[in-house]
């Protein structure tokens, strides 16, 4: 049982938590989508999962799925939920058909990992968004010394970061990702250690 004890000093063990299924709502951005109830199910199966770490603090994105992901994960453990700026998703633009179109934005997506330095859409390019994210969470692990952490984040900068620490192929590794997903890595390099995520449950008649 590796659950801490009141006053003992462990390393820092990180848990990288990308969000629950959202429902996709076209009407409104990303950013404000909340969890189906499918993802409510496998967020809950996340918690279970990491119930025996003895997770001592909740980190979440101000991103509405990635909080709602985060508040089930805490409630399950007796914690509260720390919600940090920074580790948000790829500030990128919205519209009705942003995400209806899947091959276009697929490609779009993958257009932007190729040209890190570029402009390809949105607000911020891969190196900006990488070095934003990456500077949020060394300050939440530098904030939680010898502490276990979940941090609930997003796709998109996860896939940046571990892709860059851990010589993968970014957009493979974004496309492989699982929803949700809880990946454990070393400090201070982010190696992946662990990832895990629930099985796809069989469609209900």
């Amino acid at each position: 049982n590796l659950r801490a004890t009141p006053g003992e000093r462990v390393p820092v063990m990180l848990y990288l938590v990308r969000h629950a299924n959202p429902q996709i709502d076209a009407a409104v951005p990303a950013s404000q989508w909340q969890l189906s109830i499918a993802g409510i199910e496998r967020a809950l199966l996340i918690a279970q999962h990491l119930e025996k770490v003895g997770i001592q603090a909740v980190i979440s994105s101000p991103e509405a799925k990635a909080i709602q992901t985060a508040q089930i994960l805490a409630e399950q453990w007796g914690l509260e939920v720390e919600v940090m700026d920074g580790i948000h998703e790829h500030e990128r633009p919205w519209s009705p058909d942003s995400f209806t179109r899947v091959v276009e934005f697929q490609s779009r997506i993958q257009q932007f990992f190729l040209q890190p330095g570029e402009l390809v859409f949105g607000a911020e390019t891969a190196d900006q968004c990488h070095a934003r994210f990456e500077g949020a969470l060394r300050q939440i692990i530098s904030q939680h010394q010898n502490h276990r952490l979940a941090v609930v984040t997003h796709g998109t900068v996860l896939s940046l970061l571990l892709s860059r620490y851990n010589r993968l192929d970014v957009f493979t590794f974004w496309q492989a990702l699982g929803m949700p997903a809880s990946i454990r890595v070393e400090i201070p390099d982010f190696q992946i250690k662990e990832t895990w995520t629930p099985a796809e449950s069989p469609q209900r008649a």
